[in-house]
């Protein structure tokens, strides 16, 4: 019964992809299955598949978050599905974010700055109004790194 649900809500699209047409959370299918809202994508893996183990998550090699082709999904950990993300380029970074205070060409002065040796990271994070720490972070590589 449920492959049937998810049979009438679906649609051929381009590359393959079996598209999800029904309900969406932030892009993904989901329907309700004995009053509890699942994701189409992983129902679709454990129809062909079986059951996925705890702490796993069905990936799309597609990337298309409503398909639901089983061909396309593949299992993966939390840290798996970021990898691919960051792969992928799919991921905000740097002044992408929207949270972001810099921007890549003040990192390249404040990197420049920390270069000089001449003013401490609170000295820098003061005239960039950003903390010590976020300095700090800079200065050994832990972000910003996409900056030379």
């Amino acid at each position: 019964m449920i492959i049937e649900r998810l049979s009438k809500r679906s649609v051929r699209a381009y590359n393959g992809c079996l598209l999800w047409i029904g309900a969406k959370a932030k892009g993904y299918g989901v329907m309700s299955i004995d009053g509890q809202m699942k994701l189409t994508h992983r129902i679709a893996w454990e129809y062909v598949n079986g059951p996925i183990s705890d702490g796993l998550h069905v990936l799309h090699l597609c990337d298309t978050p409503a398909c639901i082709e089983s061909s396309h999904l593949f299992l993966g950990t939390n840290s798996d599905n970021m990898a691919d993300k960051v792969k992928k380029k799919r991921h905000t970074w740097g002044s992408t974010q929207p949270t972001a205070k810099l921007t890549e060409p003040q990192v390249v002065e404040i990197k420049n700055l920390l270069a000089v040796g001449s003013f401490s990271h609170r000295e820098i994070g003061e005239q960039f109004g950003v903390s010590k720490t976020t300095i700090t972070s800079i200065s050994i590589g832990r972000t910003w790194t996409h900056v030379a």
